[in-house]
């Protein structure tokens, strides 16, 4: 279980995204068996509990880490790509919490929180957590549907020093349904905001980018109806 497919992996740097030129790396062909994986990952759902966007279950396993971390040593560590020096006794410390790890989705777990629409980051200058870099990898299959990542600017910048969600504290009282009618024009037709980069998340898939970019997830109408998103995620 977790085999990185070590001869056929497909590195791609996405590079020069928004004014800060920041970059984002793709692995495709990851697992040399993601059907395996993805299995996992359905029977995981039993497990699974709600969280702030959908639901994610976890399972602790020494094997992801043993068989993948050496293909992200070299990546994280290096400094022209990401323009900043990584603290490794934060990434080692991750890499030691690691297991298996699942994000499911539906749109109507989407809908139900409006906020989702609100670009995020998963670590801000003034609400500082332990992560660098977030790890997503695409468990749909060929037969379903995908989206993708998308990352945002605001006011030109990449990163925010804090949460946006008190920004639209307005939109965000009202009932849930009027709330992402009003929110999704608010911010689509916002001059502050602006989406630079639209990563497609197709199957077997790996993304990484840097913790304190801003990004949310692809949201296309009816696209996770029947099915959920599903996929693979490690905060590094």
């Amino acid at each position: 279980m977790f085999e990185i497919n070590e001869k056929g992996i497909d590195v791609v740097q996405v590079t020069g995204i928004g004014p800060r030129g920041i970059n984002v790396m793709i692995l495709d062909n990851f697992y040399q068996n993601p059907d395996e994986v993805r299995e996992l990952a359905l029977k995981g759902r039993k497990e699974s509990h709600k969280t702030t966007f959908g639901r994610s279950a976890f399972l602790p396993t020494w094997e992801f880490a043993a068989k993948t971390k050496h293909i992200f040593d070299g990546i994280c560590f290096d400094q022209d790509l990401w323009f900043t020096e990584t603290d490794r006794e934060i990434y080692e410390e991750s890499w030691k919490n690691a297991g298996f790890m699942v994000q499911y989705t539906r749109e109507e777990e989407w809908k139900s929180d409006p906020k989702i629409l609100i670009p995020h980051q998963e670590s801000y200058p003034l609400e500082w957590k332990p992560c660098q870099f977030v790890l997503k990898i695409c468990l749909n299959n060929e037969f379903e549907n995908h989206s993708g990542e998308e990352i945002y600017t605001f006011m030109s910048e990449t990163t925010v020093a804090k949460p946006m969600d008190s920004v639209y504290k307005d939109e965000l009282s009202k009932p849930t349904e009027e709330a992402w009618k009003d929110l999704g024009i608010t911010i689509d037709s916002s001059v502050t905001w602006e989406k630079v980069s639209t990563i497609p998340m197709i199957y077997n898939r790996a993304i990484l980018f840097q913790s304190q970019i801003l990004h949310r997830p692809q949201i296309v109408p009816n696209t996770f109806n029947d099915h959920d998103r599903m996929e693979q995620i490690l905060f590094l």
